[in-house]
């Protein structure tokens, strides 16, 4: 069997959940159009005859402004350390800009990297290809894939490519294990959803779901 750890990381709203929820097709992540929707680190486990892939979904990387946000930005590049490859998403409609300068700095060059250029339904082809370039040039090594989440395009071919760098390894989890959360995490996740999705502005932001 061969298998490994895969760490999804970039900015907020960048699609991470969406394309994680893709792979795996089920809903593992909470999505809305707000950033720092993802607090905390999900791992999904997609499994076949030859592979167990461990996934992680993190939260966005931003410039913190307080200690949740440092939380969060801690447990993402904590997450991209000890993997057998990292996927790095990017919004297809966003400029290349300082945070995505610390994003590069802060990635270790001796991990594979993935960058997956999201949203590209959004997008002129000349202007998904001059970003393309532009990543390129700060990641030279990194294999770049087009893909629109929302409409399952590239999908496939993301998955291909990390199966083709994954090594001989043991079956990390049990056979039909989905995730390492447990039920009262994803119960506090839908209403936490359902939150985001109804409140406005910074309300939401400051929310947070117990489950007794």
């Amino acid at each position: 069997m061969k298998s490994g750890f895969v760490a999804i990381v970039g900015k907020p709203n960048a699609g991470k959940s969406t394309i994680i929820n893709a792979l795996l097709e089920r809903k593992l992540s909470i999505v809305t159009n707000k950033a720092q929707t993802t607090r905390n680190s999900i791992k999904g486990v997609y499994e076949d005859d030859e592979y167990q892939i461990i996934f992680i979904d993190t939260p966005g990387i931003h410039k913190a402004f307080h200690s949740l946000g440092e939380y969060m930005n801690k447990e993402s590049l904590n997450a991209a350390k000890d993997v057998e490859a990292n996927i790095l998403v990017v919004d297809a409609s966003k400029h290349f800009d300082k945070g995505d300068e610390f994003i590069a700095k802060a990635l270790s060059n001796k991990i594979p990297l993935f960058i997956v250029i999201n949203k590209i339904d959004l997008m002129r082809l000349t202007e998904v290809q001059e970003l393309k370039k532009q990543y390129q040039e700060v990641y030279p090594k990194a294999k770049i894939i087009e893909m629109s989440a929302i409409e399952n395009f590239g999908i496939d071919v993301l998955l291909d490519e990390i199966k083709q760098i994954m090594p001989e390894g043991p079956r990390y989890f049990e056979k039909g294990t989905l995730t390492d959360k447990d039920s009262n995490f994803f119960v506090s996740e839908v209403i936490r959803e359902e939150l985001l999705l109804t409140l406005k502005q910074e309300v939401p932001h400051d929310l947070a779901v117990r489950v007794d």
